[in-house]
């Protein structure tokens, strides 16, 4: 939206005007952040992206979802196995524990490096298929269920059990993007761990009206060429609640494209607190249609000449050319200037090696 409006990147205006760089949604990264998977020992926490709307960082939302959740297996306790059930060497890494991987270090480089045993999850023994667990498969852990009665149009009640487990957490007036949302012990669990937290990341969205830079909003407001000559009193957009917001210009003041104003405690609420940063409006000023000009009578034109500044002159020139212009295209324009560069980087040919 700035860019195609106003020509200006947003992150750049926010650097001037607070001297640091934006921290729009692109910002984010998840990289390698603390997760494991089923049997992973490095960290028991599990981390998952939410993506958020601008709207739900400004007004706060209530979350509730439904999730898949490994939770240990009653029915062998989280041993795998049968009661006094014997384990054997694992036959895959020889009761180490760990096998050896390999890696791509880069091309035509291979790197050996150890990773845990999948056959025997990094124990260095298993138990025997014919005494593994029948609930779990002697995987130690299995998916929390529930279970829901549901009624056929005969009147009989059958039973239904799904995997399922239900989540709530709130995501509070002036949370950010990338902040850390945990709930405490709602991770999967593993024997002989401790069953690990559950931590959503926001992810904030795009948004199509507003950007935003810490507390502070920014967005972009078009208006009339009559606008920006004789002043305006109208709403100008509409805020993240639903809320159009008002604004009336100063007295008899020019409105200019890419000036900015500030409206201050308009912006994001800030966390915790009863206070809001400010939200910045750049204008736009729209030249009026072609149509419009065309229906002008010669009257009209008499008229809008007298009330504008006057034309300027001619610049002192000793030779004067009279010529005349097409419409261009600046995408035009920098495929030319892309086939000059391809041209001259033909031209240049391969280097000789001095032998």
């Amino acid at each position: 939206m700035f860019d195609e409006d106003i020509g200006l990147d947003p992150d750049d205006l926010f650097a001037h005007l607070f001297g640091g760089m934006g921290m729009g949604p692109g910002m984010f990264n998840m990289g390698s952040g603390p997760s494991r998977g089923r049997h992973g020992a490095s960290s028991r926490d599990s981390v998952i992206p939410y993506e958020v709307t601008l709207e739900e960082l400004y007004n706060g939302k209530s979350v509730q979802m439904n999730m898949t959740r490994d939770i240990i297996c009653l029915q062998c306790n989280g041993s795998g196995g049968k009661a006094k059930a014997a384990r054997i060497q694992c036959t895959r890494c020889k009761g180490n524990g760990w096998v050896n991987v390999n890696q791509m270090l880069g091309p035509g480089q291979i790197g050996v490096s150890r990773s845990s045993c999948p056959d025997c999850d990094g124990a260095g023994k298993k138990i025997r298929e014919k005494d593994r667990c029948k609930k779990c498969k002697g995987k130690k852990t299995v998916s929390e269920s529930k279970k829901v009665l549901l009624y056929h149009s005969t009147h009989v009640a059958y039973s239904l059990t799904y995997p399922l487990t239900q989540i709530e957490f709130i995501i509070k007036k002036g949370m950010g993007d990338r902040t850390r949302i945990t709930l405490s012990k709602q991770g999967d669990e593993v024997p002989g761990q401790e069953t690990g937290d559950l931590i959503f990341v926001l992810k904030l969205k795009d948004h199509k009206s507003f950007h935003i830079h810490g507390s502070n909003l920014m967005t972009v407001v078009h208006i009339t060429l009559s606008e920006a000559l004789t002043g305006f009193n109208r709403v100008l957009f509409t805020h993240l609640d639903g809320r159009g917001i008002r604004v009336a210009s100063h007295g008899k003041t020019i409105t200019r494209s890419q000036d900015l104003i500030k409206i201050a405690n308009e912006g994001m609420p800030i966390l915790d607190t009863s206070r809001k940063g400010d939200l910045y409006v750049t204008f736009v000023v729209d030249m009026p249609e072609d149509e419009w000009f065309k229906n002008l009578d010669q009257s009209a034109l008499e008229t809008l000449a007298k009330v504008l500044p006057p034309k300027k002159p001619d610049l002192p020139s000793n030779e004067v050319t009279n010529v005349t212009y097409t419409d261009a295209d600046m995408d035009e324009l920098d495929d030319e200037w892309e086939d000059s560069d391809d041209d001259d980087d033909d031209e240049d040919g391969p280097e000789c090696r001095h032998q």
